[in-house]
């Protein structure tokens, strides 16, 4: 099981610093996020089953 902690920490990076105002809508931060993280889960299957 994935710790809460775990999951937040995988996060960081994805989203722009707290200085930075750039245009994006929270929607496609989290679209963002989402696409990475399935990206990571995908080349940790590829590993396990080559």
């Amino acid at each position: 099981m994935i710790k809460k902690e775990d999951q937040l920490i995988s996060l960081f990076g994805s989203m722009p610093p707290k200085g930075d105002r750039s245009s994006m809508d929270w929607k496609s931060i989290r679209r963002q996020a989402k696409e990475e993280w399935l990206k990571k889960l995908e080349n940790r299957e590829q590993i396990k089953h080559p």
